[in-house]
């Protein structure tokens, strides 16, 4: 299956009591879609349709040497996520039933969710800000 990172970070939404706005990454693992966010301590991967958490991946110092950078966290996620995401679609021989029903289940608790959108955080890497405090 081809892993696919988008270094454009978005707005997704995690199932919960309600759709939870977060910012994060897109990964694609062949068909499927995936958003990687970080979160207290971990970093969660969940499915983009349902808003259903697929798995999370802890934040300790490995993994904060491991993405120190933007392109150090891109390469992280095409690797060992990507590869991850790939063993757990494997695993499962239903996986897109088990997507599909989670999908419909989160739209028939929590109705529709907002739209994905791109979000620019491309002023968090820069050496100097112009947003005063």
């Amino acid at each position: 299956m081809k892993i696919k990172v988008d270094p454009q970070a978005k707005r997704f939404y995690l199932a919960a009591n309600e759709w939870v706005a977060v910012i994060g990454h897109e990964i694609r693992v062949g068909k499927y879609r995936f958003s990687a966010v970080p979160m207290s301590g971990s970093i969660v991967i969940s499915d983009v349709r349902s808003g259903m958490k697929v798995f999370s991946t802890p934040m300790d110092f490995h993994t904060s040497f491991l993405t120190a950078t933007k392109e150090d966290a891109m390469y992280f996620l095409l690797t060992i996520i990507g590869e991850a995401l790939i063993e757990v679609i494997e695993k499962h021989k239903d996986f897109d039933e088990i997507m599909n029903k989670s999908a419909q289940t989160m739209i028939e608790r929590l109705g529709e969710m907002p739209p994905i959108e791109a979000v620019d955080t491309d002023w968090m890497f820069e050496e100097v800000s112009d947003i005063a405090h």
